[in-house]
């Protein structure tokens, strides 16, 4: 009888399981070749889950839903870069900044005339 009771609850364990919905996602970046930052890190065809602002998965053929689906296929999928030297003065004529944007800039610092204090000119520092 205990050998019947386990069966029975083994199934139903496997049938609930095969049962439950695929996780949903927000939007889903499918096919990508992933570079994720690291140095010396090579590219890995992925795809990336997305709820609300946050990756929640990174992982080859996820499975689930989305809102909405991105077919990166052919393309390349990084995080976003940072421009520690860029000059920003001409901002004012392009306030959405899509020069940087288009090159996967995400934040930019500015430094219009490389002025930035030298070691090797210690009255600079002060």
């Amino acid at each position: 009888m205990k050998i019947y009771a386990t069966l029975f609850f083994a199934g139903l364990f496997l049938l609930l399981s095969a049962a439950l919905p695929a996780q949903q996602y927000d939007l889903i970046i499918r096919n990508g070749q992933i570079f994720e930052g690291s140095a010396g890190a090579s590219l890995q065809k992925a795809d990336i889950g997305v709820k609300g602002e946050k990756i929640v998965r990174v992982a080859p053929g996820i499975k689930g839903k989305a809102a909405r689906e991105i077919d990166a296929s052919g393309l390349v999928v990084s995080p976003g870069f940072i421009d520690l030297h860029a000059h920003l003065e001409p901002l004012p004529l392009d306030p959405q900044a899509q020069s940087h944007v288009r090159q996967g800039v995400t934040t930019a610092l500015g430094a219009p005339m490389a002025a930035a204090p030298s070691a090797s000119d210690p009255t600079s520092i002060r």
